[in-house]
């Protein structure tokens, strides 16, 4: 939602290049085009960014894949779609009234591709880079010291429980995660507020390649936790369970 506010800001401003913005043979067949293109498309991704912030709270509840099918997507491509669609239909109006020809396309199209091309190929390498270090980078840590479990997240928001405030603590040899409610999710961790079957609405901190999991129950709130592999879960587990008692 932010990230659509500040693109929706950005583009009304953007003058016509061959680098940023809605770059297509209606956008640069004229400058007006251009820029009437971008301002609607500004005001839809700054309309479209605060329903998603206001969406993002009023609907924390649903599932994942209902957020993602019914309300991320269908405002993402009403924002993105739109403008280009406008775009195609004043192009064919400004043909038909002769406000452009093809010689004018053609001249606006004259920009230098090699330099677009390999800023293109940059951008595109380093957001690669940064998105596959996101997915399979960060770790847990679990400190268990006299008074309380920490768990130091490096993608997330550490968390803390006293061994005072542990009702029961519980091992098991199969993770069930459900889905995701807020928090982080990759191939290597999940974090977060989770819903599941058995435990309605959760918090988990789990490695996703270890199949033992600890329960934790605390204060009528459920701590599902599990470390990089079931040898070192048990290890945990046993030192919780000598603490707790």
């Amino acid at each position: 939602g932010l990230l659509l506010i500040i693109v929706g800001n950005y583009l009304p401003k953007c003058k016509t290049n061959s680098f940023v913005g809605i770059r297509t043979v209606s956008t640069f067949s004229s400058e007006e085009n251009w820029n009437k293109t971008h301002r609607l498309a500004g005001k839809l991704g700054v309309a479209g960014g605060i329903l998603l912030l206001i969406l993002s709270v009023v609907c924390i509840s649903l599932s994942p894949e209902i957020v993602l099918f019914a309300i991320f997507i269908p405002i993402l491509l009403i924002s993105t779609v739109t403008p280009v669609i406008y775009s195609h239909i004043l192009f064919k109006k400004q043909l038909n009234n002769k406000e452009v020809s093809k010689s004018d396309i053609a001249k606006n199209l004259k920009t230098d591709n090699k330099k677009a091309a390999i800023l293109s190929a940059i951008i595109g390498t380093v957001t690669l880079i940064a998105c596959l270090t996101l997915l399979f980078s960060g770790n847990l840590e679990f400190e268990l010291s006299d008074s309380e479990l920490s768990i130091n997240a490096s993608l997330y928001d550490d968390i803390s429980v006293k061994y005072e405030d542990i009702d029961s603590v519980e091992l098991r040899n199969e993770a069930n995660p459900g889905s995701r409610v807020f928090g982080f999710g990759s191939p290597k961790l999940l974090m977060g507020r989770f819903k599941n079957d058995e435990f309605g609405n959760y918090i988990r901190y789990a490695y996703t390649k270890c199949n033992s999991e600890i329960v934790i129950s605390s204060k009528g709130q459920i701590l599902i936790i599990s470390a990089e592999d079931e040898i070192k879960t048990n290890e945990i587990y046993n030192i919780l369970i000598e603490k707790c008692n």
